[in-house]
């Protein structure tokens, strides 16, 4: 991971430094997704679609414990 250090102006706003700019190929204007948890803040390029982006994201959920097939099996039987 590439790393910089940025500071936060009087009207709360920072610059991406050049090299991190062009390494992830971000562009003026270009939306920038931000979150944050215990370990810190990170921005993300908001995806051209977020429907493609989150596709995938619940893989293998249902794998556990028999699969979706048992689970939809079990929730219909207890509607009986």
């Amino acid at each position: 991971m590439e790393t910089a250090t940025v500071t936060l102006s009087s009207k709360y706003q920072i610059v991406v430094p050049k090299k991190l700019r062009e390494r992830y190929g971000l562009r003026a204007r270009q939306k920038l997704f931000m979150g944050g948890d215990e370990q810190g803040i990170y921005l993300l390029p908001e995806p051209k679609s977020w429907a493609d982006y989150l596709k995938g994201l619940g893989k293998g959920t249902w794998e556990k414990e028999g699969g979706g097939e048992a689970w939809l099996a079990q929730e219909r039987a207890s509607w009986e």
